[in-house]
């Protein structure tokens, strides 16, 4: 897709129904909820490879770096979920749907290599 036809379907604007809007306020207030999960989550992972660094500092060392990996997906979901409040807040800012469905993008980015990383940690490590 040419990046000029996107900047004019900017410039006449979104269209989205009311079901669309509703459907967006709701993932909206999930994908916070998840985000605070998320960052919960890697609090706990950190503590956690804090203590396993002085047993297996490899291991350590691998877990907060997937623990980054993990706070970055979250930040792209707390992201999307807040652009998604703008958005239902001013129903016209086209341009906060954009940018949700960008960190809604960046979230699944991250938390793929976040995947992909466990499984090769699983395998270095034989867990």
């Amino acid at each position: 897709m040419d990046i000029h036809n996107i900047d004019n379907k900017q410039e006449k604007g979104l269209v989205f129904t009311e079901t669309a809007q509703d459907h967006i306020a709701k993932m909206g207030g999930w994908a916070m909820f998840m985000a605070i999960l998320g960052f919960l989550g890697v609090a706990f992972s950190v503590i956690g490879a804090i203590g396993t660094i002085i047993i297996d500092p490899l291991s350590g060392v691998l877990n907060i770096g997937i623990a980054v990996i993990n706070a970055l997906a979250s930040l792209g979901l707390y992201n999307y979920a807040s652009k998604c409040k703008a958005f239902t807040e001013n129903r016209s800012d086209t341009k906060a749907v954009i940018d949700a469905f960008s960190g809604l993008k960046r979230y699944f980015l991250f938390t793929l290599i976040a995947t992909v990383a466990s499984f090769i940690i699983a395998l270095i490590t034989g867990v």
